[in-house]
């Protein structure tokens, strides 16, 4: 019941890091931005690994204070990788820059970020209303199949 929304999640966040992939390689020649997309992609590697610790907890038998415990961090860890990104190479004056010195593949693929990261925004908010829908049904942690907890 849990674990589709959460592969979807690890889905979305390998597209969001094969995009930003691209953009590290267009802009290898400008060492500010290189560091910035070195940045992000260690802080999308933590986000994943949330993501992957929230998958794993969310097999049947469903661990469902595992997931409860890597989904805010995934969440919170996520933001910070958007509001870098957005303060980095997503950023207008960053677009406007590359524009102005004609930097038409690093343009390119920073732009092309945005649709696995809204692609991964709305995956990330599916498994917040699963794991919700989850924890409504199954109140106090019970499981079926499973004994209550004590």
């Amino acid at each position: 019941m849990l674990e589709p929304v959460f592969n979807d999640l690890c889905l979305q966040l390998a597209r969001l890091r094969t995009a930003l992939r691209a953009v590290q390689v267009s802009v290898a020649g400008d060492p500010e931005a290189a560091g910035e997309t070195r940045t992000l992609a260690l802080l999308l590697g933590e986000v994943m690994e949330r993501a992957e610790r929230a998958r794993k907890a969310s097999r049947l038998p469903v661990d469902i204070d595992g997931v409860r415990r890597a989904l805010p961090r995934c969440q919170r860890q996520f933001g910070e990788w958007k509001d870098l990104f957005y303060a980095g190479p997503g950023s207008p004056a960053r677009e406007e820059r590359l524009a102005e010195a004609e930097c038409h593949e690093a343009l390119y693929y920073t732009r092309r970020c945005s649709e696995p990261l809204f692609a991964a925004e709305r995956a990330l908010s599916a498994c917040w209303q699963k794991v919700g829908l989850y924890s409504a049904l199954n109140p106090g942690g019970v499981v079926p199949g499973l004994p209550p907890l004590p």
